[in-house]
């Protein structure tokens, strides 16, 4: 049995970490594997709210985000769990976590260094202005951790770089490599000018992300094409939303061309972008492309001086479920004449689900309490990962803890899940929850509702309620038909616990003994039933008579233990019987009454 980490997360602080009991079956990433930045495992910066005419500046190496010139916010530098190794092209990144991230629209974002960068959130992400960590031009530095083209008579750098021409003149270099093979420059050998191969073999984004690699430079005798870098690594993880209204790039950077228009640069490759959250909504002028630059576009010599295209970089979108909009490209860049274009990267999309095995806790209202275990699941794609928290727990329930943060990073490969006691107590009918936030959406763990049965009766419950049976002659009797009524209105959600028992039926005070009850039948009531309950009233004097009956249930107790008690006043009155008449009575009809009175005369008038 395996066991996941459950943190609890202090503001200001990183999380330390706490366990619960779990039942895991799946694998486990292996040591010095990366995956998807956890927002929850850095402290919170707050919320970064900018908008139009402002301007952001993110240096990656310095770990600072300026806005309009003045620091903001300082980065935490992540290893990508141990990986980063910058000859393999995995790049340190400059960490940002935020509470919410909202860029509005007419914001100049520009990112610069040579880590890569990281936006977290603990909730939405909103971008309305361009985010780009696009190679650098012309043999210029690249930002985020991309890989800079040829800026002398050179290859490009990276991983996989471009080649110069190492015969000739006049020819064509070739382009960086990384999600795609870069394209071969026009070179007057098919083994000269070659491209950059892909790497690492089986890379995905749900693992490290890598910088593009840079293009070589194009060669006219003592003039170069300079070659153009490679894109950067952007990631964007948040566990609420991540809504797109513009373009967020890490395309290669341009080619140049020697003297004369011969002798063209290599293209960049395109970089890493990465993309999670519960929901990525991409606008209408939304995209998100890492694609390879055009080799450097020379003319004449038939076309064996043009540089080589590109490859194209890596996208991964993982969310929780839904088809992807159109506008997310990992595309080899182009390429002229003999020189041949780079190779399509890769563009993965990950749905990456959380399932609560939500519990249900219905307390019986004076019992204390119930307990049991939900789970946590993560369901959907075999690759990806689960980061939340728990944002909600209701006044009755202890165990989980608010602020309790859980991660799901292992491969799917079966079923992973974690198991959390939960116990719920309450003395009042109501209904609380217990709920989770995650990238993979959010979800109820556990409800609580206080129940119980609702004594009720066709005169109300209300102590000083009284039941007057009326006027009775002595040795006669009258009856009244009291009607209980169990009326919970928990009606479904579990019998037992909403039964009303009725324990014992009671008659006390001076005139109990002119009164009596017959045997109730049924004494269990189950929700909406009823039961006739007949009190008889029997007097033996004239005179007034009163007495208390006293109804004890079990509502507000466990089931047939001693509960709540109602009572009401009995009251009746004993009238002296009238004799039956010696003289002859006569029924007369009169219109349509009936009237009846003592004979006088031989006739009715």
């Amino acid at each position: 049995m395996g066991r996941l980490a459950l943190a609890r997360l202090a503001p200001g602080h990183l999380a330390k970490v706490v366990t619960l009991t779990l039942i895991i079956v799946a694998n486990f990433l292996p040591a010095g594997r990366a995956a998807l930045t956890n927002p929850l495992a850095f402290p919170s910066l707050g919320s970064f709210d900018v908008g139009i005419g402002n301007a952001v500046t993110i240096d990656t190496t310095l770990g600072e985000l300026r806005v309009n010139g003045i620091l903001a916010f300082n980065a935490v530098i992540d290893a990508q769990a141990g990986t980063a190794n910058t000859a393999a092209g995995i790049p340190e990144l400059a960490v940002f976590s935020f509470d919410s991230i909202n860029i509005g629209p007419g914001v100049a974002v520009t990112v610069t260094g040579n880590r890569g960068l990281s936006l977290l959130s603990r909730g939405d992400v909103t971008l309305r202005s361009p985010l780009r960590a696009n190679g650098g031009d012309f043999g210029a530095a690249s930002p985020a951790g991309g890989f800079a083209g040829a800026a002398d008579a050179t290859d490009g750098t990276g991983p996989a770089p471009g080649k110069r021409t190492s015969i000739g003149n006049y020819a064509g270099a070739g382009g960086g490599g990384y999600g795609g093979a870069g394209g071969q420059g026009g070179a007057y050998t098919p083994t000269d000018s070659l491209g950059g191969n892909p790497y690492p073999v089986g890379n995905s984004l749900a693992d490290s992300l890598y910088g593009g690699s840079g293009g070589g430079a194009g060669l006219n005798g003592g003039t170069l094409g300079l070659g153009g870098g490679g894109g950067g690594a952007i990631e964007i993880s948040a566990l609420g939303q991540v809504n797109l209204f513009s373009a967020v790039t890490s395309n290669g950077g341009q080619a140049g061309v020697a003297a004369n228009g011969y002798g063209g640069g290599g293209g960049g490759s395109g970089g890493s972008v990465r993309v999670a959250g519960a929901k990525v909504n991409l606008g209408p002028s939304a995209s998100i492309a890492a694609n390879g630059s055009i080799g450097g576009e020379a003319y004449g010599g038939g076309g064996f001086n043009a540089g080589g295209g590109g490859g194209g970089g890596r996208v991964l979108i993982q969310q929780n479920a839904g088809p992807l909009a159109s506008g997310v490209t990992a595309a080899g860049g182009p390429a002229i004449g003999a020189a041949t274009p780079g190779g399509d990267g890769s563009v993965e999309q990950v749905a990456s689900s959380l399932q609560a095995g939500a519990l249900n806790l219905n307390v019986r209202l004076g019992t204390g309490s119930a307990s049991g275990h939900a789970s946590l699941q993560r369901g959907g794609s075999a690759s990806g990962a689960i980061y939340g928290f728990i944002d909600h727990v209701g006044p009755g329930f202890t165990g989980p803890a608010e602020g309790a943060t859980f991660a799901f990073t292992g491969l799917l490969g079966g079923t992973l899940t974690e198991l959390v006691s939960v116990t719920y107590s309450t003395n009042s009918r109501t209904t609380e929850t217990v709920t989770v936030k995650s990238n993979g959406g959010n979800a109820t763990l556990a409800t609580g509702r206080g129940v119980g049965p609702t004594f009720a009766t066709n005169m109300g419950v209300h102590p000083a309620t009284t039941i007057n049976l009326g006027s009775t002659s002595v040795f006669h009797s009258a009856a009244f038909h009291l009607i209980l009524s169990n009326a919970s209105t928990d009606v479904g959600l579990d019998s037992p616990l909403t039964s009303l028992g009725i324990l014992g039926i009671e008659l006390s005070g001076p005139d109990a003994a002119a009164f009596s009850v017959d045997s109730l039948i049924p004494a269990l009531l189950y929700e909406g039933q009823h039961a006739n309950l007949p009190i008889h009233f029997s007097p033996t004097e004239v005179r007034d008579y009163h007495a208390t009956l006293t109804i004890r249930t079990d509502q507000g107790a466990a089931n047939g233990a001693a509960g709540q008690a109602f009572t009401y006043q009995l009251a009746g009155g004993g009238v002296q019987s009238i004799p039956e008449p010696t003289s002859l009575v006569l029924a007369c009809v009169v219109g349509a009454a009936v009237v009846t009175r003592h004979r006088r005369t031989a006739g009715c008038g």
